[in-house]
């Protein structure tokens, strides 16, 4: 109607009518003329209507509408019996057989957000297929002493299976789009559930379900939640969601290929689920693209996480697998906070960190991953018994950083707890580390073996420092110094120095390949325990020999006091 209203007025433009007139018709005519000219039309019509043929009768014939919708009340189900009995009174067609499912189809219901479910189904094994269907304003609302659920839903089945889902719209409910509860062995596909003020898609207690295709936006706490286990969840689309697809008491559940972006917490949230596969995914532009709170032994590969606020993949457990994933311009691109995890083969690329041991993340394995152009490849802070190994950090302020840390956390039983974390007793071995500001850096960490690493090209290429902590709630300072590190048989060539060491005294530094550095091999500082001393002592160990230079250094000294002994002196 706008169209044509906007097209009559462009054509009043070209052909505009005369100010003041009725239908433009604004001539004043003599009597005579107006005789003359009603004669000549009378006659001139007659002969045309006798000369021309005669028209032929319109006949009207109404067209079958692709798919109607039909406008229903909503429905209640209870039983197979009563399914039954219902689809013989409906006129649905099937016999709930598996061959032969009753079928519900091109249904719109909207119940205006007055008290219930759209179609609510309990308690059947029979096969059904609802489909095609427009279902809105469901409102049913759980309320106890504490809080109130909205649980409204377009779909609720509930003790269901054997049902079939497909291509329905649930938006605008008060609750869920679609529900399942306690409901096994049911297929929901390329079904749009948003805009509801709970969830997209909502699973309770519910196992070997299988959601293909599903579309789930705008939603007010989740797109897709998962409660149960041996789910199949692919191919979905959660965006501007609360959270996109939420993993809670879930276990051996498969989420692959699934699209979940703009969503304000978290793109993939695991929360007391266990044995998960997460796999070629795609999370982009959420607070956190992947976040495992609490649950082991999940596995995530081949996902995508790229232009979080925050982190790419957050895992704050244990025994977990993080491979093969792509975490690109976030914040940190994988950030662990629990042991005994596995980081391998991901590529972490122009974030902040790339991937990042917290405090207490003890006894993990960071190997085979690719740390490129960010400020820091790979941060160990205040975590210990950890191996990096075989990775790659090329062209960041920091390949990798090892470092004390005071730790702050807030726990809702206890309260506020402050930890003081050393990263210690790491091994740090075959890493490629070039062409950053520094290589290798232990700050204020101590008994870790730095071996057979190439640090090229740096500024630096390995340090070993100290760090001065302050405690502002008791304005308290702690110097934390790296001691008793090994740093062996590591190749540190063409950087400005190849090995700074600070206080070194009780670290081993043996065997290195030192050459063409451009002011120092070694470079050692030693300080008097002032704060800020004017003049270090600096020592250059004439290094570039590596053991070799060592074992002379030990052979004159060894042969001056054999001297001196034979001497009597």
């Amino acid at each position: 109607m706008v169209e044509v209203e906007s097209e009559v007025e462009s054509k009043s433009r070209i052909c505009p009518v005369p100010p003041g007139s009725k239908m433009g018709l604004n001539w004043r005519l003599r009597p005579r003329t107006i005789m003359v000219v009603s004669l000549t039309f009378m006659l001139t019509t007659g002969l045309v209507y006798v000369w021309l043929p005669r028209p032929q009768p319109i006949i009207i014939i109404d067209l079958p509408e692709d798919d109607p919708i039909i406008e229903y009340g909503f429905i209640t189900i209870d039983g197979d019996t009563n399914f039954s009995d219902t689809a013989l009174v409906e006129g649905w067609e099937g016999d709930g057989s598996p061959g032969n499912p009753f079928i519900i189809d091109g249904l719109h219901i909207d119940l205006g957000v007055e008290f219930g479910h759209c179609i609510m189904i309990s308690n059947t094994r029979v096969s059904f297929t609802i489909s095609n269907c427009n279902l809105t304003g469901a409102n049913v609302t759980y309320t106890n002493s504490m809080f109130s659920i909205p649980i409204g839903a377009g779909i609720h089945l509930q003790n269901v299976s054997n049902g079939e889902l497909i291509n329905n719209t649930c938006n605008n409910n008060y609750g869920r789009g679609i529900c399942l509860e306690d409901s096994t062995y049911n297929t929901l596909v390329n079904n749009t559930c948003n805009s509801n003020d709970n969830s997209g898609i909502c699973l309770y207690s519910s196992d070997y379900n299988t959601m293909v295709n599903n579309t789930c936006s705008s939603n007010g706490w989740q797109g897709i939640g998962i409660g149960g286990d041996y789910n199949n969840v692919a191919n979905n689309t959660c965006t501007s969601n609360e959270n996109g697809i939420y993993l809670s008491t879930s276990n051996h559940t498969t989420v692959v290929h699934n699209t979940c972006n703009n969503n304000n917490y978290v793109g993939f949230f695991i929360d007391f689920s266990f044995y998960n596969t997460l796999a070629n995914n795609t999370c982009t532009n959420n607070h956190h693209g992947i976040f495992i709170y609490c649950g082991g032994h999940n596995t995530m590969i081949d996902n995508t996480c790229t232009s979080n606020v925050c982190i790419g993949i957050l895992v704050m457990t244990d025994f977990n697998i993080v491979a093969n994933n792509t975490c690109t311009n976030n914040y940190f691109g994988i950030t662990i906070s629990g042991p005994f995890n596995t980081v391998t083969n991901n590529t972490c690329d122009n974030n902040a960190v790339g991937i990042e041991l917290g405090i207490l993340s003890d006894s993990n394995t960071v190997e085979n991953n690719t740390c490129t152009s960010n400020v820091i490849g790979i941060r160990l802070k205040g975590s210990s018994y950890n191996s990096v190994e075989n990775n790659t950090c090329i062209s960041n302020k920091i390949g990798i950083l090892l470092e004390s840390s005071l730790f702050i956390r807030s726990y809702w039983d206890i309260g506020i707890v402050f930890y003081w974390g050393e990263s210690n007793y790491n091994t740090v071995t075959n890493n490629i580390c070039n062409s950053n500001d520094i290589g290798i850096y232990l700050e204020g960490s101590s008994y870790n073996t730095v071996e057979n690493n190439t640090c090229n090209s740096n500024d630096i290429g390995i340090s070993l420092n100290r760090t001065l902590e302050v405690v502002q709630e008791n304005n308290t300072e702690y110097w934390a110094y790296s001691l008793y590190n090994t740093v062996a048989n590591n190749t540190c060539n063409y950087n400005r120095v190849g090995i700074y060491l600070i206080d070194p005294h009780s670290n081993t530094v043996i065997n290195n390949t030192l050459l063409g550095n451009i002011e120092h091999d070694i470079l050692e500082e030693f300080y008097t325990g002032e704060d800020d001393p004017e003049v270090p002592e600096v020592l250059l160990l004439i290094a570039s020999a590596g053991y070799m230079g060592f074992i002379v250094i030990t052979l004159l000294v060894g042969l001056i006091v054999g001297k001196r002994i034979s001497k009597g002196e």
